[in-house]
């Protein structure tokens, strides 16, 4: 839609190929109801009782279209890039009043991260020599552009950055640990992949997703000292999402039946 609008999603990653792994294990628990699996309910035809509430009105907050929206201040606030101009504009949820914050025409705009306490955030640009990403300081409005070949990830209290830096030779890559503005760089892991999906759900590891070209993924655990051990195995169709301490996470996959399966795992077990 043209409109920003509040909703909670799970989102789909892509990735590359790495390793290979076993096929599903015990380890990770499948979320079941009276009736066995929860997907299971929607696998029938469901009959939509007339005494059902109509949805209420959904309340647009923006005045055009939007894209890398963030919460402010406890979700009172909104702040996001309009799509198409890459301005930056925040919105009060509760009166939709809109302000600009940046009226700076971002050419080529794609999308972006936002650290924790939303006072960073690093886009992702299209150029002629392919994607380009950039770290800006809202605070203080220092800017720099970054030696990425992904877009980056916060660590969990936004005071570093973690990405896939460009090959060196041979067509190796790095990944590598800095701070936002890209200064103070470590490398913690050598890697062929050039699409690895990144994610830090705690302070002392990192995650990878990593797929091949038939759709299959694991996902693997990464410490800043380059220990790697898989977490989820090799799965068709893999999406995941992280709880907030980074404990445990859930993640779907396309089952031996062909039908998608939940499952969740929980790192401390």
């Amino acid at each position: 839609t043209a409109f920003l609008v509040i909703f909670s999603f799970l989102a789909a990653f892509g990735g590359g190929y790495l390793l290979s792994g076993s096929e599903f294990s015990k380890e990770a628990t499948i979320f079941s109801g009276k009736n066995g699996n929860i997907l299971d309910k929607f696998n029938r035809e469901i009959e939509i009782s007339e005494n059902i509430s109509p949805v209420k009105k959904l309340s647009p907050i923006s005045s055009g279209r939007v894209a890398s929206f963030a919460l402010l201040n406890g979700g009172s606030e909104v702040i996001y890039y309009e799509k198409g101009t890459g301005r930056m504009i925040s919105a009060v949820l509760d009166t939709k009043a809109e302000q600009v914050l940046s009226n700076t025409i971002l050419a080529n705009f794609i999308k972006a991260v936002w650290s924790p306490d939303k006072k960073i955030v690093i886009s992702q640009f299209i150029s002629l020599k392919g994607a380009e990403y950039k770290y800006y300081n809202l605070q203080t409005q220092e800017s720099s552009v970054l030696k990425s070949s992904s877009l980056p990830v916060f660590s969990p209290d936004g005071k570093h950055i973690a990405f896939l830096g460009p090959p060196e030779t041979d067509g190796v890559y790095h990944i590598i640990i800095s701070n936002p503005d890209g200064s103070a760089p470590k490398k913690i892991f050598n890697t062929r992949l050039s699409d690895a999906e990144i994610f830090w759900p705690q302070e002392n590891f990192l995650a990878l997703k990593v797929a091949d070209n038939r759709g299959y993924a694991n996902i693997f655990s990464l410490t800043k000292n380059g220990a790697l051990e898989e977490i989820a195995p090799k799965s068709k169709n893999l999406e995941i999402l992280w709880s907030q301490n980074g404990l445990s996470f859930l993640f779907s996959a396309t089952g031996t039946n062909g039908r998608p399966e939940l499952f969740y795992k929980n790192l401390e077990e």
